[in-house]
């Protein structure tokens, strides 16, 4: 639910402001954008909480940029599309098509949920600039990352030790 841009979500039967992300603080580590098999329902994008605090991904939308097309999916949790997405600091949490491990290719707990598919190429095959992820607040950019044409089953995996939102803005 929003107000104004400003994001309420459901926690224990209460409604609460939504904590939005502090700059810096989220970081896109890992996407999976064309996992062995069939696609549907095994993607996913792995973020990185660098901060003590806590935040929210209530009121954030993933972007997928090939040529000059841009696919936008709004976050929102399993089950009750009002509920709080925490992400405490210094985690990890995954974003994905699918919460159910037997259709997600058995990934471990899921955050939040997105509709859509990400990108494997660009339309035109001479086109060898890199694909784009990235997280918004509104017209906020939080996090953007690169990545090449994956290989099946090869996921963009931002290196141990660069986990800020700068250090995955290069392939």
């Amino acid at each position: 639910n929003q107000v104004c841009g400003t994001s309420f979500c459901e926690e224990g039967g209460n409604v609460r402001l939504a904590q939005a992300p502090a700059a810096g603080r989220l970081v896109i580590t890992e996407i999976m954008a064309n996992p062995d098999g069939a696609d549907s329902g095994k993607e996913f994008v792995e973020i990185y909480n660098n901060g003590s605090e806590a935040f929210d991904l209530n009121g954030l939308t993933l972007i997928n940029r090939r040529d000059s097309a841009t696919d936008d999916y709004s976050l929102r949790a399993d089950g009750t599309p009002s509920a709080c997405i925490p992400v405490p600091g210094n985690s990890y949490v995954l974003i994905a098509t699918s919460a159910n491990s037997s259709e997600n290719g058995g990934l471990p707990s899921i955050s939040a949920l997105f509709s859509g598919s990400l990108s494997n190429s660009h339309s035109d095959s001479g086109n060898t600039e890199p694909l784009f992820v990235a997280l918004y607040l509104g017209d906020t950019l939080l996090d953007e990352a690169p990545y090449a044409k994956p290989a099946d089953g090869k996921a963009f995996q931002l290196g141990v030790g660069v986990l800020d939102a700068q250090g995955n803005d290069v392939l």
